[in-house]
């Protein structure tokens, strides 16, 4: 949990130049698709697959009612995690949602662990008390009447011209047996098993113009990287005259491991900068 802290309060510095990419826009409804868990120690990680996860803001994750830590999100894919103590093998609400709109919100019943067979069908309740007895009947033919009383386990009829009748109440067949439970599906594929941060120290030379990089380990690839200058003389990106803390540019494919920027140095004398890039690694 300490590493997934300290990523999250890194990162706080990139929220603002997401602000525009949260509100919410015209049109779209926000849909969970698709959950995979991960159980680890101490978090239990979530891969959550849909659209419209951007469509308003701000994006608030519950399982179970309990906010979960949001680490990365786009409008087709969040990971977020919860403590793995507080949610044992089990079935548990999903809840995504970015504003208070119906269309801004989904839910998904969402099982952690795995489920066991079918319990035995317990025993049949016992019978309910009798009801009310019913109207009497019309009058038989040839002016004829009879009446019904009812006994424990049958029915007498009684009728003015002599002739009765007892009507006895069947016994209920049994119960079927169940059939037999199918068999337990494969295990997925493990997600995401670890991430990490790493930090790279750049000095540009006195005007210069060059590309700074931040790769991810082999193995790993970048979920958000991060240059900080809080020099005048750093253009970053195109920017000027003030200091900025700039989102990179990822490579073409979800397995790129490396964020890039363009720096532009101003000044007479050299200057330093401070890369960051946000990885993950799976199996």
């Amino acid at each position: 949990m300490k590493n997934f802290t300290a990523l999250l309060s890194t990162s706080i510095w990139l929220v603002f130049l997401f602000s525009q990419a949260l509100a919410a826009p015209p049109g779209g409804h926000l849909n969970i698709e698709e959950v995979t868990v991960t159980v680890g120690d101490p978090d239990t990680m979530l891969e959550i697959s849909g659209w419209d996860f951007d469509f308003g803001s701000p994006l608030v994750v519950t399982l179970a009612g309990v906010p979960a830590s949001v680490l990365f999100s786009t409008s087709t894919t969040i990971i977020a995690t919860v403590d793995t103590a507080s949610f044992p093998s089990g079935d548990y609400l999903l809840t995504v949602s970015t504003g208070n709109g119906q269309s801004q919100n989904d839910e998904y019943d969402l099982t952690i662990g795995a489920v066991g067979p079918q319990g035995e069908q317990g025993p049949q309740g016992e019978q309910g008390p009798q009801g009310e007895q019913g109207l009497p009947g019309f009058d038989g033919l040839n002016g004829t009447s009879c009446s019904a009383s009812q006994g424990a386990d049958s029915a007498t009829v009684q009728c003015t011209d002599g002739t009765s009748a007892t009507i006895y109440d069947g016994e209920d067949g049994e119960d079927g047996e169940d059939g037999a439970q199918g068999p337990i599906g494969p295990q997925g594929p493990s997600g995401i098993v670890r991430f990490y941060r790493k930090f790279v120290d750049v000095t540009v030379a006195a005007r210069t113009a060059i590309t700074v990089v931040a790769s991810c380990d082999a193995g790993g690839y970048a979920l958000s990287g991060g240059v900080w200058s809080a020099d005048r003389d750093i253009r970053i990106g195109g920017f000027a005259d003030w200091g900025h803390a700039v989102v990179g540019i990822r490579g073409s494919t979800i397995s790129s491991r490396d964020y890039n920027w363009a720096v532009q140095n101003t000044a007479d004398s050299p200057k330093e900068l401070k890369l960051q890039v946000t990885c993950a690694e799976r199996n």
